[in-house]
């Protein structure tokens, strides 16, 4: 994994590592260094703005965490702007100014004789599918064991005979014939 670091100082955005690859999931990681300034800031916010994202995403940063920089923004190449907004209570805002060097999402190299990487979505079908399998192989156990008579216990006591039901209550309107040969089996 690849750590980006933004140092952010008297209201500047700075990054030492600009490049991102297009195309990665998980792959990339950001951490804010924040000057006296956003340290006494109640809360601090990550606004990331990108051609690959509809909208900018926001992430909170302000304890100086890594955390993985959205795929979402790794979608196209170019430019991922970032500004950075800190709040003190209600009625201060403490933005950022526009990067002169933003973070840019460069192509990836494998598109001439492999395959291009995939998007987050396949890797959540994946994950979705490995978890039915699991299912799948648990119930297949739980039959295997039944087959094996490994549930057969001894025979339980009869159980008390219940109540009788209220005349004029059943919703049965008929039965037939094969419903009573079902039933008395």
């Amino acid at each position: 994994m690849l750590l980006h670091i933004a140092t952010v100082t008297e209201r500047s955005v700075e990054w030492d590592v600009r490049e991102v690859v297009r195309g990665g999931i998980g792959s990339d990681y950001v951490q804010f260094s924040l000057d006296d300034e956003y340290a006494g800031c109640d809360r601090v916010v990550a606004v990331f703005a990108s051609r690959g994202s509809d909208e900018p995403l926001r992430v909170i940063c302000g304890r100086g965490e890594p955390f993985a920089l959205p795929s979402a923004l790794m979608a196209e190449t170019g430019a991922i702007r970032t500004c950075v907004v800190g709040y003190i209570g209600d009625d201060v805002r403490v933005v950022s100014a526009m990067e002169t060097a933003p973070l840019c999402v460069v192509e990836y190299g494998c598109a001439i004789d492999g395959d291009a990487p995939q998007d987050d979505a396949p890797d959540l079908w994946a994950q979705l599918m490995d978890d039915v399998r699991r299912a799948n192989e648990t119930a297949q156990s739980v039959r295997d064991d039944a087959d094996a008579g490994k549930f057969k216990g001894e025979k339980g006591d009869k159980g008390d005979k219940g109540d009788r039901g209220e005349p004029g209550t059943s919703n049965v309107d008929k039965i037939t014939n094969t419903e009573i040969e079902d039933i008395c089996k």
